[in-house]
């Protein structure tokens, strides 16, 4: 049974330390170092009290493990699982140790096939910042025998690898998510793959060159799948890129309850910032839409007077805002007009406070478009709209607007006309998903 905690471990190693020495074998030795590995799984900060004592567990396993001959008379078989669990033991350190790399080196001398030796050593090289040597580790597991954990590492791996080869980046973020759909046909239960896979999405969307808000479906549907049942994750990183793909969707409520929960676990992450700029973006259009930017009547009149209605499409309808239902609205098209832009930069998504022609005030969210497509003298078409209705309250602030979602530059006209040449990829914000 895998542990619950790290501190219900520290239990079973006291037990399993307690064996009768005749009855203390590599097997019985093994079995107890994989408890103990698993239990590494479970731990997600790099500084708290579980990691401390699971680093002592190992040094104390190590020091049992000088008092044996397996690694200097036993067969080449057990002298090359020795030194690997050497090895695994001596990197549940979350840096670099080279007496690991050592001992790693030396197992897959005495035992060229075993995978966790390759694997380990693997991490050791990543850990080292050698990502090419990392790599091969990985490469040459897989070559062994087909395993999650191989192809689970490659897709994180991948990753890293794509920050330091812009080149290639796309290729290898391709590659990470197909590395982390494998490893989930190996094992469909398996959490980390998901979360694996999850954050290949999250990073496949950043290296799209136009917007494709499906990819993020797909990575949320992939953290979803990563929780075991009604069970929330004890991983603060999983919660924190899915609030972030929630962000992006423009689930505000389930974003900030992912950042507070993120934080809850590991107070180190950004996630006071994330709440703090979210609550401050819907706190601003809340205001906006509500007051109707502020505007007089006189000069608010004027905007709604300008909309070019000759610039709809003659197959669609023009409705205002509020005949619109939740989701897509096949048939019909809102025309507007620019009040007052919110975002600045390429972020994701642009927010704008606008107008339509029968004078109800709204957001308009713009993804896989640069702030100046939108142009501020313009009509603004947008063509079968999807409606979001915000509408949440956090830490005792109701927060309510009405928000039409443009998920590309084909769903909008700027003047009759679509913004093709204003498409651009998203740009990366804080996650975690390394």
């Amino acid at each position: 049974r895998k542990p619950e905690s790290p501190l219900a471990c520290s239990r079973i190693f006291t037990d399993l330390a307690m064996t009768d020495d005749a009855t203390f074998t590599l097997q019985s030795f093994k079995t107890e170092c994989q408890t103990m590995l698993e239990c590494r799984e479970d731990v997600y900060t790099d500084d708290g009290p579980e990691l401390a004592s699971l680093i002592e567990k190992a040094r104390e396993a190590i020091h049992r493990l000088d008092a044996t001959e397996w690694e200097t008379k036993g067969t080449l078989s057990e002298r090359g699982q020795a030194l690997c669990l050497r090895g695994q033991l001596l990197d549940i350190s979350p840096t670099y140790e080279a007496e690991a790399e050592k001992a790693l080196i030396k197992a897959i001398k005495f035992s060229p096939s075993l995978v966790e030796a390759w694997n380990t050593l693997g991490c050791s090289y990543w850990k080292k910042k050698d990502l090419a040597s990392a790599k091969n580790c990985f490469t040459c597991a897989l070559g062994k025998q087909k395993n999650v954990t191989s192809l689970q590492q490659l897709s994180m791996l991948n990753r890293s690898l794509a920050r330091t080869s812009l080149k290639e980046a796309a290729h290898l973020v391709e590659e990470s998510v197909q590395h982390a759909k494998d490893a989930i046909s190996m094992d469909v239960a398996n959490c980390k793959s998901w979360y694996c896979l999850g954050n290949a999405y999250l990073n496949l969307y950043f290296h799209k060159s136009v917007s494709e808000p499906g990819t993020l479906r797909s990575a949320l549907k992939s953290y979803h799948n990563a929780e075991r049942g009604d069970v929330p994750s004890k991983n603060p990183d999983l919660h924190f890129n899915r609030a972030m793909v929630y962000r992006y969707l423009e689930e505000h409520h389930a974003a900030l309850e992912g950042f507070s929960l993120a934080g809850q676990i590991d107070a180190s992450l950004p996630w006071s910032e994330e709440v703090e700029s979210l609550v401050a973006l819907t706190s601003r259009l809340h205001e906006l839409v509500l007051g109707k930017a502020f505007l007089k009547p006189k000069k608010l009149q004027l905007l709604v007077t300008s909309v070019n209605a000759s610039e709809a499409p003659a197959k669609l309808k023009v409705v205002g805002v509020t005949d619109l239902v939740a989701g897509k609205n096949a048939g019909v098209c809102v025309q507007c007009r620019l009040v007052q832009g919110i975002s600045k930069g390429n972020v994701v998504p642009l927010h704008f406070v606008v107008v339509d022609s029968f004078g109800n005030c709204f957001a308009l969210s713009v993804l896989g478009m640069a702030e100046k497509g939108i142009k501020e003298n313009s009509t603004l078409t947008v063509l079968e709209p999807i409606l979001k209705e915000t509408k949440f309250t956090w830490k005792q602030k109701a927060i309510e607007y009405l928000c039409l979602r443009v998920e590309g530059p084909t769903q909008i006209l700027v003047s009759g006309l679509h913004p093709m040449g204003f498409q651009v990829a998203p740009t990366l914000q804080t996650t975690t998903i390394s």
